[in-house]
């Protein structure tokens, strides 16, 4: 049904006839020139994007779409909580023992929140209980901080990070925003926290790419719907079975 309803937008001119092959920062080029009325951003590109925009058009105004609600008038958002990076000392180094005593000191709550967001009353300032940043010295100081972190307090440091998009007006306030729309629909992965899974790792990467560039294919027209069930019967037959029962297999496991 999405498929078809996307093919219908796109054979009628409301979707850019450049779609399948436009880059992030070609989609804002077009969004900010006035050629496209609607677009997917990161949150993170909201404030050079309104500045490019305000550039072009003083006027012009922008609006966060609600999360869009399915035909039984529900709407949800995916969210990953997959652990993305991890650090590794190498079991032949010789001051290994020093190395895990030195993350472990970094994660000292002091040591910590100064590596995060800085000092205090020099690189951040407290108001209403939400950390914000003293700029420029935050910038200067602390913009690649981040880079610095071989682990983090998770219960903290949701909260300093916020210090980060608090740099920018236009950027908080789509954080906040779309954070704020997102709350109570929430759809975490189930295999978030799945050990590594053969099947998976085996088939992922590229049945993610088939998948992509079948469904790109079929909403521009260049691969009739007709051939759907076509892309399902290889999507399955190239490792997508065998990734949906090893997947099935782990979670029926891990709920007892």
């Amino acid at each position: 049904e999405f498929l078809t309803y996307m093919n219908k937008l796109y054979k009628e001119g409301l979707i850019d006839q450049e779609m399948p092959i436009n880059t992030s920062a070609k989609a804002i080029e077009k969004f900010s020139s006035g050629k496209a009325a609607i677009f997917k951003q990161a949150y993170w590109n909201a404030g050079t994007t309104e500045k490019a925009l305000k550039k072009n058009d003083p006027n012009a105004k922008t609006a966060i779409i609600p999360y869009l609600k399915d035909k039984s008038g529900k709407a949800s958002t995916f969210v990953k909580a997959n652990t993305t990076w991890f650090v590794t000392i190498p079991k032949v180094s010789k001051h290994k023992e020093d190395a895990v005593k030195f993350l472990d000191l970094k994660l000292k709550p002091d040591n910590f929140i100064e590596i995060a967001i800085g000092k205090q009353g020099e690189h951040h300032e407290i108001k209403d209980g939400k950390y914000y940043p003293i700029l420029p010295k935050f910038n200067d100081e602390l913009n690649n901080g981040s880079g610095f972190l071989t682990g983090v307090d998770y219960k903290k440091y949701p909260d300093y990070w916020q210090a980060r998009v608090r740099k920018d007006p236009v950027l908080q306030a789509f954080f906040e925003e779309i954070n704020k729309n997102a709350q109570g629909i929430m759809v975490t992965d189930p295999l978030a926290k799945a050990p590594p899974i053969a099947d998976i790792s085996k088939n992922k990467q590229k049945l993610d790419k088939f998948q992509t560039d079948s469904m790109l294919k079929f909403i521009s027209g260049s691969d009739p719907l007709a051939n759907y069930d076509q892309f399902l019967t290889k999507w399955k037959a190239d490792g997508g079975e065998a990734m949906t029962k090893a997947a099935n297999e782990w979670f029926k496991n891990a709920k007892k």
